[in-house]
This record gives C-alpha cells, sequence and structure tokens, in this order.
C-alpha cells in the first residue's frame, strides 16, 4: 500500500523541520511528505529550504489548518493518508505499525495510536489513551475524545473521500469533526504503542478556549441533525455534550463581564440536559464563584 503523509504548517520555521525530518526518517519511509505552507512568513520557507528536495511543498494563502489539510489530501496519491501537525515528532515506526495493522484487517479505515505529551522542559505530562476503542467506535467517541491529535491517524484513502475533506468553517474542530464522520462510515483500530510525541507550549491552537468550546457546539449540533442515523442514547450523550460545552462558553462571557448572555447560555445547558445532576451543581457552583469575583473587581 502506497503511504501519503500531510503536514500543514502556519509559522513555526523553529519546529516544522523537525517534524518533517522525523517523518522522512521512518522505518517504513513514507511514499511522499506532503508540506502545505498555509501562508507562512518567510522564515518558515527558508527553513523548509534544505528539505524540498525531499518533499512535495505546496504553499497557499492562509485559510486555516483544515484548509492546509485539504489541499494536502487533494495533493496525496495514497492508498493511505497520514496527518501530522507541525509542532509534534512521530517515532520512527509509527508508519511500519499504521501500514500493517492495514494490512493485517482490510475492514479497518482508520487506525490510530497513543501519543505522549510532552511539556516545554521534556518531562512527560501524560500518555493517552490509556486503552483506545476499536471496531464502530461512534457512541464511545461521544461519550469521550479519544484521538489526542491529528498526528495519532491513518486512514485509508476511500474512505476519507466517502465521507468528505475536513470541514474548513472549522479552526480548531476540524479533527474532532471528521473523526465523527469516520467513525459513523468505518471500523478504527488502536494501536497500543505511543507513537507521536505532542509537543506543549504556550502558543498551541487548542488554547483559545471559548472558540473551542463554540466549535465543538457546533460539531454536536450538527450530530443531532441525522434523526435517522442517531439513538435516543447516543442524542442524550450529545444534548450533555452540548450543555458541557455552554457552560464552557458561559464561564468565558462571565469572566468577560457578559453577565446576562452567561445566564442564557446556563439556562440553556440545564434545558439541553436537565438530568444531568452534575451538570446542575456544576452550573451553580460557576454561576456563584464567577459573580462573586467580577462584583469584587468591580
Amino acid at each position: 500500500m502506497k503511504v501519503s503523509v500531510v503536514i500543514p504548517t502556519f509559522n513555526q520555521p523553529e519546529l516544522v523541520p523537525e517534524t518533517v525530518k522525523a517523518v522522512l526518517a521512518q522505518s517504513r519511509p513514507p511514499d511522499e511528505c506532503i508540506v502545505v505552507d498555509d501562508g507562512s512568513d518567510r522564515e518558515t520557507v527558508e527553513a523548509l529550504e534544505p528539505l524540498l528536495d525531499s518533499i512535495k511543498y505546496k504553499r497557499k494563502e492562509n485559510g486555516g489548518p483544515a484548509s492546509a489539510k485539504n489541499v494536502g489530501i487533494a495533493a496525496a496519491t495514497g492508498d493511505l493518508i497520514a496527518f501530522c501537525d507541525h509542532d509534534d515528532l512521530w517515532l520512527p515506526r509509527k508508519l511500519e505499525r499504521h501500514l500493517a495493522r492495514h494490512e493485517s484487517d482490510p475492514q479497518v479505515g482508520v487506525t490510530y495510536s497513543r501519543v505522549t505529551r510532552v511539556l516545554p522542559d521534556g518531562r512527560v505530562r501524560r500518555v493517552d489513551p490509556r486503552r483506545g476503542p476499536e471496531g464502530m467506535v461512534f457512541t464511545a467517541l461521544l461519550r469521550k475524545s479519544f484521538i489526542p491529535t491529528c498526528s495519532a491517524v491513518v486512514v485509508r484513502r476511500d474512505v476519507l473521500d466517502a465521507v468528505g475533506p475536513f470541514d474548513e468553517s472549522f479552526r480548531l474542530s476540524d479533527d474532532y469533526d471528521l473523526w465523527f464522520r469516520l467513525a459513523r462510515k468505518s471500523r478504527f483500530g488502536f494501536i497500543e504503542e505511543s507513537l507521536v510525541v505532542y509537543r506543549l507550549y504556550p502558543g498551541n491552537a487548542s488554547g483559545d478556549n471559548r472558540r473551542l468550546h463554540e466549535e465543538k457546539i457546533r460539531v454536536f449540533e450538527s450530530l443531532l441533525e441525522d434523526t435517522d442515523a442517531i439513538s435516543a442514547t447516543e442524542t442524550r450523550l450529545v444534548k450533555r455534550k452540548i450543555a458541557r460545552h455552554l457552560v464552557g462558553v458561559a464561564k468565558n462571557l462571565l469572566r468577560e463581564g457578559s453577565v446576562p448572555e452567561a445566564g442564557r447560555l446556563f439556562r440553556r445547558a440545564a434545558a439541553e440536559s436537565p438530568w444531568s445532576l452534575r451538570l446542575q451543581r456544576y452550573r451553580l457552583q460557576s454561576v456563584l464563584r464567577d459573580l462573586f469575583r467580577h462584583g469584587g473587581e468591580g
């Protein structure tokens, strides 16, 4: 099977060369490595210049990570497509392990591995998931997000084509949205080894807390639109997730001083998941804590 690797990048000249080198140094090298530059500054272009003979370099106007990955997918010719974020690192046997799993079980359309999260000083924060679900994992994914980063995933091209590319309207949750669409159509396979190093640092995109909550609300609301495909149990799980992220947005609004709007979202969260006593306690504690803080600052 032919393997294509897609690496989207934007303004990471210190990190992306090391990421690319780790991909090229695999024990089973990729058949092609496509680096999509999402309108980076000149420093990133210069950092990649020594590697241009070993990669397919695509440059585009800035449009976000989903658009960059979609450009890479369109240029890819492999039977399998692997993704690697520009600030992550693959361990040497990453592709070898994934390829072996896909070749041994043709029914598996998506494979993912464990991931080691590393702090800026090199200390390991944690390795997750401890045990990842396999098979048809849609309901399991509703219960818990178990794929830590796009860099953990390898997907069959035909399966990806069947569900469509990344949704470019998302900036932070494009991968999460895609996992749900893939989980509806294909079996997932879990590789128990940690094969990715996820480097944590202050500039990580997922640091935009409010936007992350807002985008996840959109992801879960979209799942409710297909009423024929979602069970009653799954509907309850989705609404619980929507309520959780509504609370997250509301807490951000409280910190910004938007008390009436925060209250409206708390009430909506309670309406989405009235059976969740934990949510009700969390809602009340959050309101009181943040209102007292807001009052003390006034």
